[in-house]
This record gives structure tokens, C-alpha cells and sequence, in this order.
């Protein structure tokens, strides 16, 4: 329990500390639309993130390069019993957050020195009753990351939106995530 208690702050330091600062053109973008999925039967999950001021991101990448909390409950430990309450937490940074970004008129990508991104989820996942056919439950999320690039300086992300999570019963006497689909909303 006290594990999941310094996710927020290990995010926070991810967040704010992983990626330079930028000068005073540091803008606020909110994710008005785009996706982020994780699916147990691929090894790349995609994202693109659609902001304002014309932010655009899209990029992949592999569960185990950064850090999912109800991924690592459920699918490794497995702890997803039913009425449970699971942490969706999530984080991915630098080498392993391969991406392309399209801002202020420049396209560039988020490895090297001179330009960075780092990106997490927050919420919480209730678990349902034990049912042997596969389930899916819907939960709100919220979206924090932050981008740089030297020539065209940086952002903070905002956002948020609903994340579905495509569950079946596993053979531990616990649910296992099939696939979690994070839609980002207009908030």
C-alpha cells in the first residue's frame, strides 16, 4: 500500500524534472482528442495526442519501458479480485517514449538531445463481480506530460478522458486486462 502512495510524487519528479525547462514560451496545451492503447496481444502499444496551439503526437510503446500500475496488478502479480480498487497510474519518458511531434510548424522527434517528452495517467480502477464471460469497465482518467524541443521550446499537457478496460477472468481467481483503450475527451 505505501508503494502506491508515492506514485503521484515519483510522476510529479518524472514530470517536472525528466524534460528541461523551457524559456517564458512555455505553453499550456490541453489533449482535445487522440488515444493511447494497450493490448496483451502486441508488443508496441500506439498513442497519438491531438492539443491545441496545433500540438500533435504519435509514437508506441512497450509496457515494461515505463511503469502501468493496474497492468502490473493485474496481468504479473495477479491481484485483481473483485471490489478491489486499482490504481491505473501510469508513465512513460525519454528513450522509452519514441514519438514524433508536430508544433509550430516544425516536426521533430522526442529522442535526442535536444528535445524530450514524458507522459502519465491517473485514476482508479474498481473491479466487478467475478463473471466468466469477458467484461468491460469504463473509468474516468486524467492526463499529465510535458515536451521540449530547443528551437521550438516547450509544453505542458493537459487532459483527460475515459479509459475502457476489456477484462476476462483468469485461470489465479483473479481478472486479467485483456486491452485498455485511454480516449482523450474535450474537458
Amino acid at each position: 500500500m505505501r508503494q502506491r502512495n508515492l506514485i503521484p510524487g515519483i510522476l510529479f519528479a518524472i514530470l517536472f524534472s525528466a524534460v528541461p525547462l523551457a524559456a517564458q514560451d512555455e505553453a499550456v496545451i490541453s489533449i482535445r482528442s487522440g488515444s493511447f492503447v494497450v493490448d496483451a496481444d502486441v508488443a508496441r502499444h500506439p498513442f497519438e495526442l491531438v492539443g491545441t496551439k496545433g500540438f500533435r503526437a504519435s509514437g508506441s510503446v512497450f509496457i515494461d519501458g515505463g511503469h502501468f500500475t493496474a497492468w502490473t496488478t493485474c496481468n504479473q502479480v495477479p491481484e485483481c479480485v473483485p471490489g478491489a480498487t486499482v490504481p491505473i497510474d501510469a508513465s512513460w519518458g525519454g528513450l522509452d517514449l519514441p514519438a514524433t511531434i508536430k508544433y509550430r510548424g516544425k516536426t521533430f522527434g522526442t529522442i535526442g538531445d535536444d528535445s524530450g517528452m514524458v507522459i502519465g495517467f491517473s485514476g482508479n480502477l474498481t473491479l466487478p463481480a467475478m463473471s466468466t464471460e469477458p467484461t468491460t469497465v469504463t473509468v474516468p482518467f486524467e492526463f499529465a506530460g510535458r515536451f521540449f524541443h530547443v528551437d521550438v521550446g516547450g509544453g505542458l499537457l493537459t487532459g483527460g478522458g475515459t479509459a475502457a478496460f476489456e477484462l476476462v477472468w483468469g485461470v489465479e481467481d483473479s481478472w486479467v486486462i485483456e486491452r485498455v483503450t485511454f480516449e482523450f475527451q474535450q474537458l
